[in-house]
């Protein structure tokens, strides 16, 4: 309980914080502030699963080479975190945020994904696959104009 003191300078009464509440409060300050820094992982984290936003977002498909081979993935929006995989039926698109805790998921370079914060595994079209049990990464509608040179995905 902190100690009540009169300030000598005016007229008012103050509450004094003693050094060892001062020091209590500071502590517990840095490790709040300490253990949300490390919940992340040093990675992006969403508040959930479906990335933020509305609209649409047009991806030129040159601008991705490796995407002409079955089973590549690669990541064509940061914020919010998309990929687009290339399956043996065609293209698809999901998001990267890990459906787990949000956290954004890695692309390996063998296309798999893994989640930095709790090791889940998904296959390059972000069906879980192993490690810590969650479910696929969520897909997003995604067409492609006639002359295959544009994605479009849908956000909403």
């Amino acid at each position: 309980m902190p100690d009540v003191k009169r300030c000598s300078g005016c007229r008012l009464t103050e509450a004094a914080v003693s050094r060892r509440d001062f020091v209590s409060l500071a502590t517990m300050s840095a490790v709040a502030v300490a253990l949300t820094a490390c919940g992340g992982g040093g990675t992006e984290v969403s508040t959930g699963p479906v990335p933020p936003g509305n609209g649409q977002v047009s991806v030129l498909l040159t601008d991705f080479p490796a995407l002409s081979a079955v089973g590549a993935t690669v990541k064509v929006r940061s914020s919010p975190p998309i990929a687009i995989a290339r399956t043996a039926t065609g293209l698809v698109a999901f998001s990267l945020s890990c459906t787990h805790q949000g956290s954004t998921v890695n692309i390996k370079s063998d296309f798999t994904l893994l989640c930095p914060n709790h090791g889940a595994q998904f296959t390059a079209d972000g069906v879980w696959k192993g490690g810590e049990r969650t479910t696929s990464l969520v897909r997003l509608p995604l067409t492609v104009n006639p002359a295959g040179t544009t994605a479009t995905i849908t956000l909403d």
